[in-house]
C-alpha cells in the first residue's frame, strides 16, 4: 500500500502543472465553442456570446495561472524537503563519526 501511495505522489507538482495545462486548453476551447454557438444560433444573445468569447479564455487563463502556481509551490516544497532530509543525514553522519 505504501509503494502505491509513493507512486501516486511522485512528482505531484509536475502532475498538477500538467492538469493545469489540459484544463486551460479545455476551458478555452469550450468557451470559444459556446461563444460562437451563442452568437450564430441564438440571435438575441449575440452580446452574451461575445462576452463569453472574450471572458471565457480570460477566466481560463486566470485559473490556469493559479493552478500552475500551486504546482510550482508543491514542487519547490518537495525539493526543499528532500534537500533538508539530505542535510540532516549528513549532519547525523558527521555526529556519528566524531
Amino acid at each position: 500500500m505504501v509503494g502505491f501511495l509513493n507512486s501516486i505522489y511522485k512528482n505531484i507538482g509536475l502532475q498538477v502543472k500538467r492538469v493545469a495545462i489540459w484544463a486551460f486548453v479545455l476551458e478555452t476551447v469550450a468557451a470559444i465553442v459556446v461563444g460562437i454557438y451563442m452568437i450564430y444560433h441564438e440571435g438575441s444573445s449575440t452580446m452574451t456570446g461575445l462576452i463569453t468569447l472574450i471572458c471565457g479564455p480570460v477566466g481560463a487563463l486566470l485559473s490556469f495561472w493559479l493552478m500552475f502556481a500551486f504546482g510550482e509551490l508543491v514542487e519547490k516544497m518537495c525539493n526543499n524537503e528532500k534537500n533538508t532530509r539530505q542535510i540532516l543525514e549528513l549532519l547525523e553522519k558527521n555526529e556519528r563519526s566524531k
